[in-house]
């Protein structure tokens, strides 16, 4: 299943003209929100705008961020973005966040390499977002 493949299965959750920017490792996550979504009582219905890979996570954008029914999207957000980091970006099998000098991925052994140089903290962090 391709990105585009995605508004066309999903037109009631995921908005007209959505913008995925990610790699194919992660389409699944992103059905996974938009099935989640679906879910959602009629009261607090949000439609997925877009997500983008930030410092190695998926991070998804949703409509009416401003309204008390994005609660529900702010829980499935985190539960999206937190799977993305186990999550390879390029082929979806079990990976890890790899902290590159350049850029930083979530990444299976085998496309470690998209990475670059890793840099000499690499391995120590597991959630950007959360702090130790």
């Amino acid at each position: 299943m391709t990105v585009n493949d995605l508004d066309l299965l999903h037109q009631d959750t995921i908005a007209h003209r959505a913008v995925f920017d990610v790699r194919p490792g992660w389409v699944p996550l992103i059905r996974q929100a938009a099935v989640a979504a679906s879910g959602f009582p009629p009261a607090e219905q949000v439609k997925i705008t877009g997500c983008v890979a930030s410092g190695g996570m998926l991070v998804l954008k949703f409509s009416d961020r401003q309204s008390p029914k994005f609660a529900g999207a702010l829980k499935l957000r985190e539960a999206i973005r937190k799977k993305s980091l186990s999550t390879c970006e390029e082929c979806g099998r079990p990976a890890r966040l790899r902290i590159g000098l350049a850029r930083q991925m979530t990444t299976c052994e085998d496309h470690v390499h998209l990475v670059g140089e890793l840099r000499d903290d690499d391995g120590r962090h597991i959630d950007p977002w959360e702090t130790t």
